[in-house]
């Protein structure tokens, strides 16, 4: 059976055919390929192998407050602003100890141009108390947008001979269910596509932004390709801002040479992706142009005695993992305190159950309830499977174990592997852990540059310039 890495390389030397990229919508010719890959990548790589889990999004209309969204919440009621920031789902926002909800992954980058920015929320609550100075509802984009419903037979034509095509040349299988998503997918964009780009246009006209930023801008949602596109008309450039692991096997941040030359191509995604540091420009391969803006979290390698303590930071698949935290509270002493951070947006009552019966060791604890860099001042060595945490423990200096697991292999770790421990089962601990005094604590401070609002700054500032 092929590796996971070497499934997504069949798809990147699929992805060089040029051919692929002739079956376009009528509408400013656009590429179907980029608005199914994902959906495609989702059903014969991860829901094959096991790593798929779903997420379930409340609709826009179990959401609606009409009043609100067409008056406080509208976006077209907004002044001018030099930055825009697009697309980040309320439900990936958590409340944190001031009471106040949002992304963390964006907000201290919203702060270097605070005044002069907006964020127009993808929301699924009515009520909620935002962190953010200036933000809006994206309720009236779709409101408007939907009512510009297009469609177009050529398009239904070629979504039926596209399928066709990659049936007979696509190096996975196309099954009768996936074909018909494909279908659907391709007619969705047809519908709606111009009706999100005329939205688009008139905010813009409105709101006048120097920039616009995309979550997961390279996704090619509907929102973001429309915003590509009408951006794209209007000379405003767009950036995606790294907010997690990437690599060969991302789902939507490494794409084969074709895509990354052409024209059409370029149009839907963002002008910009923005990484956290050097390392990550050579992880992704996008038709965007790669500049680093570092990280707002802040990551220090301290020169001090090891202690025992052990970090344990997972993802994804928990069920795996179980027989791993039992091996390493059997084979630690009783100077070592085990940590256990499950992440943010799973971090609920089913997952913490699975490692409930740990409790009952005094040395057991979850590690959800303060930040990251809390307890990576508790502890010298850290176990995680595919996280951003192995990259970030790393920068610390940490002494890092990964299992090589289905999750490794996920993640592309072997890009790395001359900096981790492997674990190849949770037996290898006793004998990794026997020689821990043996191994070097060593910082690499290659993954995340923390001057940000330095760097960030900068970039706002050439893009003002730009529109001048």
């Amino acid at each position: 059976m092929n590796t996971i890495v070497e499934l997504y390389e069949q798809i990147h030397k699929f992805e060089n055919n040029k051919q692929l990229l002739e079956y376009k919508l009528r509408f400013q010719d656009v590429p179907v390929w980029p608005l199914v890959r994902v959906s495609i990548v989702i059903s014969c790589i991860d829901k094959k192998v096991g790593t798929y889990r779903e997420r379930k999004r409340e609709q826009m209309a179990e959401r609606a407050n009409e009043l609100e969204e067409f008056t406080t919440r509208n976006p077209f009621f907004s002044l001018p602003k030099d930055v825009i920031y697009i697309g980040f789902p309320n439900d990936d926002m958590l409340r944190h100890e001031d009471g106040l909800i949002y992304d963390e992954r964006i907000k201290a980058y919203m702060d270097v141009n605070q005044k002069s920015s907006m964020l127009v929320s993808v929301i699924s609550k009515d009520e909620f108390d935002y962190a953010y100075q200036n933000w809006k509802s994206d309720y009236f984009i779709h409101y408007l947008a939907h009512k510009k419903e297009k469609g177009c037979k050529d398009d239904h034509k070629m979504a039926s001979e596209f399928i066709r095509y990659l049936k007979n040349n696509f190096p996975l299988e196309i099954d009768d269910a996936l074909s018909k998503t494909i279908f659907n997918t391709i007619i969705h964009y047809s519908r709606w596509l111009s009706g999100y780009v005329e939205a688009w246009k008139v905010y813009l006209k409105i709101v006048r932004p120097s920039l616009v930023i995309e979550c997961d801008g390279c996704y090619m949602g509907i929102l973001h390709v429309a915003m590509n596109l009408a951006c794209n008309d209007l000379n405003i450039p767009t950036a995606e801002i790294q907010h997690a692991w990437e690599g060969k096997t991302s789902h939507a941040h490494y794409w084969g040479e074709a895509i990354i030359r052409n024209g059409d191509c370029k149009r839907i995604f963002p002008s910009y992706f923005l990484t956290m540091g050097k390392y990550w420009n050579t992880q992704v391969n996008v038709p965007s142009k790669k500049i680093v803006v570092g990280t707002h979290r802040k990551y220090y390698f301290k020169v001090e005695q090891k202690n025992e303590n052990i970090l344990i930071c997972l993802t994804g698949v928990y069920e795996i993992y179980v027989d791993l935290v039992e091996a390493i509270i059997n084979n630690t002493g009783l100077n070592t305190r085990i940590y256990l951070r499950l992440h943010p947006t799973e971090n609920t009552k089913k997952v913490r159950n699975l490692f409930g019966k740990f409790g009952a060791s005094n040395r057991f604890q979850f590690a959800n309830e303060k930040k990251l860099d809390f307890y990576f001042e508790q502890c010298t060595y850290v176990v995680s499977c595919g996280s951003t945490v192995i990259y970030e423990a790393l920068t610390c200096g940490k002494v890092v174990f990964v299992p090589k697991d289905i999750m490794y292999e996920c993640y592309g770790l072997d890009s790395i592997k001359d900096k981790i421990y492997l674990l190849q089962e949770p037996q290898m601990f006793k004998e990794l852990w026997s020689r821990r005094h043996e191994l070097p604590m060593k910082a690499y401070n290659d993954f995340y540059d923390m001057n940000y609002k330095k760097l960030y700054g900068e970039f706002i500032n050439k893009m003002r310039k730009r529109k001048r």
